[in-house]
Parts: C-alpha cells; sequence; structure tokens
C-alpha cells in the first residue's frame, strides 16, 4: 500500500522507520525513536504555536497549562495534532484526499473532483492566518472541512446539496484512549466520525454502535486511519514524558536534531518580548 511510504513525508531524511511496540508502562524512549518521529512532531508544535520561550530560564516550553494529570494532558494536545495530521495527508495523498473527502459529503463513490478541493482545519493555527474566515476552534461539529483550491470562499458540500442552501462537507476528529468516551458523545454529533483509538480499542467502539443508528457516523478503520494512528501513539509516548516532567521539551528538540533550532529560539524570545510590550 501507498501508506506505508509516509515516512518519507513526515520523518527527518535519512532516518530508518521502524514502528515502535507502544507500552505505557514504560516510557523509555531511545534516540532512534525520537530522531524518526520527534522531527515531525516538533514541526507540528512549532506550526500550531504550542511551544513558547520561558525567560526565567532561557528553555523552550510547551505552551499549555499543565495539570495534576500527564496522560489527558497529553492526550488533549494530540486530540489537536489528529487534525493536523489529517489535513497533511490529505494534502499530500490525492487518494487520502478523495476517501476522506468522500465520507465528509455522505457519499458512496470515490470521486476525482476533490482533487479541485483542500482538507483545513478548523482549529487549526495555520488556517487562522491563511483561511481566517473558516478558523472556528469552538465548531463542535466539523473539526476537517475542504475548500475549493481556486475560490476558498466555496466549500465541499455534502451529496444533495446546492450552492443556495447546502451542507459543508466536514469530519469530526477524534482521538482517546477509551472508547466510551466517544461513545457517550456520538449522539451529539451530526458529521461523520473519525476515531483514532490510541487503546486499539475501534472494534469495540464499532460493536457498541451495531445495533443503532450511529454506526453510520462511524468512518471504517482502515490502512489510512491505522497509519496515521500509529503515528499519534508514537507522538503521544513523546509527549508523555514531557508532561509528566520526566525530560523537558528542550531535550526532545535537541535529541530529533530539529534543524534551525537557534532561529527558533530567537524567534520565540523575540515575540514573547513582543507580547510583554503590548501589555
Amino acid at each position: 500500500m501507498i501508506y506505508q511510504n509516509y515516512g518519507k513525508f513526515l520523518y527527518a531524511p535519512n532516518t530508518k522507520v521502524v514502528v515502535a511496540h507502544v507500552n505505557h508502562k514504560s516510557l523509555q524512549l531511545d534516540e532512534a525513536n525520537i530522531a524518526l518521529y520527534g522531527y515531525s512532531l516538533i514541526d507540528i508544535l512549532l506550526s500550531e504555536s504550542e511551544i513558547k520561550f520561558n525567560p526565567e530560564n532561557n528553555q523552550i516550553i510547551l505552551s499549555r497549562l499543565f495539570t495534576s494529570n500527564p496522560h489527558n494532558d497529553a492526550t488533549r494536545l494530540i486530540g489537536n495534532i489528529a487534525e493536523v495530521l489529517v489535513t497533511k495527508f490529505c494534502k499530500q495523498y490525492p487518494e487520502v484526499n478523495r476517501i476522506l473527502g468522500m465520507y465528509a459529503r455522505n457519499a458512496v463513490k470515490l470521486s476525482d473532483s476533490l482533487d479541485n478541493y483542500i482538507a483545513v482545519a478548523t482549529g487549526s493555527q495555520q488556517t487562522r492566518y491563511n483561511y481566517s474566515m473558516y478558523y472556528s476552534p469552538n465548531d463542535t461539529q466539523k473539526d476537517i472541512i475542504w475548500l475549493h483550491k481556486d475560490n476558498l470562499e466555496h466549500q465541499l458540500l455534502c451529496i444533495g446539496s446546492t450552492s443556495q442552501s447546502g451542507k459543508p462537507a466536514g469530519l469530526q476528529v477524534k482521538t482517546s484512549h477509551d472508547y466510551q468516551y466517544v461513545l457517550s458523545s456520538i449522539k451529539k454529533y451530526h458529521y461523520p466520525i473519525l476515531y483514532f483509538d490510541l487503546n486499539n480499542d475501534w472494534s469495540f467502539l464499532y460493536r457498541a454502535l451495531d445495533k443503532s443508528d450511529n454506526l453510520s457516523k462511524l468512518i471504517p478503520h482502515d490502512d489510512i486511519t491505522h497509519e496515521i494512528k500509529i503515528i499519534l501513539i508514537q507522538y503521544f509516548n513523546l509527549l508523555l514524558p514531557v508532561f509528566s516532567g520526566e525530560y523537558s521539551l528542550q531535550y526532545l528538540i535537541d535529541m530529533s536534531k530539529y534543524e534551525g533550532y537557534i532561529d527558533i529560539l530567537k524567534g520565540l524570545e523575540l515575540s514573547d518580548l513582543s507580547h510583554e510590550k503590548k501589555l
């Protein structure tokens, strides 16, 4: 399958793609695993403004508030990252864009007309910068939408809709270690749900919905979702030790051998200084 080659797109050059075994009880990470997944993770964190500079200790840190539950903290961040990662896959691979776009518009057949549309995450900072009119981090229904490449005012619509009175196509993205969390809220969603089961419990959710009207909302678990899930699990395994204080974000960046690190540091420092002046 072509999806097995996503590493060429996501990971740092000249790294060997190895899928590590997931064990939430052991957070020991070797240099190879950090190099494999750390580079692309830092890229996303930077693009989404999830990193800031702390002038008190001259360190780069996560901009999020830490609670007493590192597991939940890391899971929430992975949920945001999942939306961004889905759009990256759609932009890089037309096949993925067509398949997920098909579900988003309630179609039953693939169409190359989706090649004219780009996937956008409504809560992403990149959407805020590039497509501000569609930036809606509090949208409770659509995490992913599709915009026409040549006319950004035109959204992909669901089957049967018209430009005068149409329902925009969209997907709701859920990421969790417990399918019960998705099950308890699935009734309130009007759009298809793309569920990334970080604890390998997608089939449990499917069976729980098997005899209900909500089954049609759940997007089938296939090669695409499996590949994305693998990456999200590895991202979680990198972030959890940061939230728990086992190692710093600075260490993760250093070990990832992220290019342009000095420029990043200067940029974040200047950004924080500019913010302080406005205050």
